[in-house]
């Protein structure tokens, strides 16, 4: 942080740089709609013209005319003896250095436009397999999502319609799909969920019955049909009875 100069108990007092910097901070502060760029020309303005009759004011007066604090006073005050008006308005800083220079990066975008040759066996490039791509032509290793934000900036989003594979054939998948409805459509007059009589109870319509006169409980070990005349096998039961080891 950057402090203004003190001028003993009088308070805060600007030299102009240029006789003509009262007038064009007046003008700025009229014409700025950022409310914070607005106050810093404020400060500046109070603290080489005065507030109210006084000539000289010091910092906490000037803070309280303009909402804001004693440090943003000094750090603004002090900006201008140094700087002057050009020093009034902050500097953007610069971005971070493209990992890809221009032209490798419409070789990228070549990349992406053509897509994986035959030979790779890939039906379209993924985040994981585009980094392993670029690390290998230009030796530059990115995150994934430094690699979203460039396929981002260059145009690319991840809202694409599903890739086809390379051996899709679409002869073959038409004819599943109608081959498909014909052998699970059953018969349509019966209502959802009811079997046929071909069919036994817990089978769908495509597992059809291996025994269209199987039954379920005591009469599936009857032979003909005549439950007198079922298998009964023992089933031995074994009870803990008091006084037992």
């Amino acid at each position: 942080m950057l402090w203004a100069h003190w001028e003993g108990d009088r308070g805060m007092k600007v030299e102009w740089k240029d006789p003509a910097d009262a007038g064009r901070l007046g003008d700025l502060v009229a014409v700025e709609a950022n409310a914070k760029q607005r106050d810093r020309y404020r400060v500046v303005l109070i603290a080489g013209a005065g507030l109210g009759g006084e000539p000289e004011v010091d910092r906490e007066t000037i803070a309280a005319a303009v909402g804001r604090s004693r440090q943003f006073v000094d750090e603004w005050v002090g900006r201008y003896r140094r700087g002057g008006l050009d020093a009034l308005t902050p500097k953007r800083q610069p971005g971070a250095v493209p990992k890809l220079t221009d032209q490798q990066q419409r070789e990228l975008a070549d990349l992406i436009d053509a897509g994986p040759a035959s030979a790779e066996g890939l039906a379209a490039y993924n985040g994981p397999i585009l980094r392993e791509r670029i690390e290998e032509r230009f030796g530059v290793l990115y995150s994934l999502p430094g690699l979203y934000a460039l396929l981002h900036r260059l145009g690319y989003n991840d809202l694409m319609p599903r890739p086809k594979h390379p051996a899709t054939d679409p002869a073959r998948q038409e004819a599943f799909k109608k081959r498909v409805p014909r052998a699970a459509g059953g018969d349509q007059s019966r209502p959802p969920g009811q079997a046929g009589p071909d069919l036994l109870p817990g089978r769908g319509p495509l597992r059809a019955a291996r025994d269209a006169g199987a039954r379920l409980g005591a009469g599936r070990f009857a032979a003909a049909g005549d439950p007198a005349d079922a298998v009964r096998l023992p089933v031995p039961v074994h009870r803990r009875l008091p006084g037992d080891g």
